[in-house]
């Protein structure tokens, strides 16, 4: 898994990212753990002789980006995965969407990311070159956080315009300022440097 993350460390332009691991205390977050996963230790005698099992969580959401072999920045959770869409296709990933559906009902949706791909190209418009990104996924709804029909829950997973507009705005934009953000760090993860 490291190795995915961390392939492009010794890339010609220097810059590396490789996720940001660590313990996530389950005390004060409950079960609310997005992309840990766990393991469960013993963690020695208890009052009565017994031994106690404490699940210890880690989660290796967010990315540390890489110049010359230093620490020069970080990628939020979001981030960190539409980037690594961008860069390897994935199937079966998930990313969290505030949304309002046909009946004005607002809230969190869940969406699940089935399946994409991506590119990016060099344009020539109106005389000069430019970079352009695409990233075509094919998305639906897996669960959301406000009422819902029989009729509606059967069919779970149909998006309106203004979700999936909603959608590609959010993924456009966390993409997009992505981009700027390991720019400006000189962090040239997207490998774009000629």
């Amino acid at each position: 898994m490291i190795m995915d993350f961390s392939i492009f460390y010794y890339s010609p332009s220097k810059s590396g990212f490789m996720p940001e691991v660590k313990m996530v205390d389950t005390e004060d977050k409950g079960n609310n753990t997005s992309n840990a996963s766990s393991l469960t230790t013993n963690s020695g005698s208890s009052g009565g002789g017994e031994k106690q099992n404490t699940p210890v969580v880690y989660d290796a959401e967010s990315c540390l980006l890489f110049y010359d072999g230093k620490l020069v920045g970080k990628l939020s959770g979001d981030e960190c995965l539409f980037f690594s869409i961008f860069k390897k296709n994935a199937n079966d990933a998930y990313f969290t969407l505030h949304v309002t559906d046909d009946d004005g009902n607002s809230g969190k949706a869940l969406i699940s990311i089935k399946k994409s791909s991506s590119r990016l190209k060099l344009v020539k418009e109106d005389g000069s070159f430019k970079l352009k990104g695409e990233l075509n996924m094919r998305i639906k709804i897996s669960d959301t956080d406000f009422p819902q029909e029989m009729k509606e829950i059967a069919t779970i997973g149909r998006l309106n315009e203004k979700m999936l507009s909603k959608a590609e705005e959010y993924v456009t934009n966390t993409l997009y300022s992505t981009f700027l953000k390991t720019k400006n760090l000189n962090a040239d993860i997207f490998e774009t440097k000629i």
